[in-house]
């Protein structure tokens, strides 16, 4: 079992290493699951998050809303959300996250599905928002897990590094 947490400040290349790693599995025909949440904007001052699944189940939901300044969690949103992640058996997969910030603090039925995730994947990357909180702080507290601050300097070497933490975590299972 091997665990890499990507954070970084916004825009230091956290999202882009872990569209290398999709693109990556995917061309490689490695069974993945996980999910990508995505800022889109609706108008001029008004932003949803988007949380969207990757693997078996394909669906898109909205979780928060808000403007240019501050976003607050939907009502329910991250609910839906964690009964999607509760459908995911992740046994033999590799699990990809992009990203965890601030909003999930406040369902702990997501939290609890984030973490079964985590605990049951061979392998999984994860995006994390580069800030405190309880959840944050408990996802970077797991035993397995290595944490790599991205960087503009780092960034362009992280994507190889993990490739073979990944084939060395791949040979070791088998």
């Amino acid at each position: 079992m091997c665990t890499i947490l990507l954070t970084g400040e916004r825009g230091s290349g956290k999202s882009t290493i872990i569209k290398k790693f999709l693109d990556f599995f995917l061309k490689e025909s490695i069974p993945l699951l996980g999910f990508l949440t995505r800022i889109e904007k609706k108008s001029h001052n008004e932003r949803l998050l988007i949380f969207k699944t990757i693997g078996i189940i394909k669906t898109e939901l909205i979780v928060a809303k808000g403007d240019n300044t501050s976003m607050s969690p939907e009502p329910g949103g991250f609910d839906k959300a964690a009964e999607l992640l509760r459908q995911f058996k992740i046994e033999g997969n590799t699990l990809v996250i992009d990203e965890i910030g601030y909003l999930e603090s406040e369902c702990i039925n997501f939290q609890q599905e984030v973490f079964r995730l985590i605990s049951s994947s061979e392998f999984a990357i994860v995006g994390l928002r580069k800030m405190r909180t309880p959840f944050l702080d408990k996802i970077k507290n797991i035993a397995v897990s290595e944490l790599i601050d991205v960087t503009p300097e780092n960034r362009d070497n992280i994507f190889e590094r993990i490739i073979e933490k990944y084939w060395k975590n791949y040979i070791l299972n088998q």
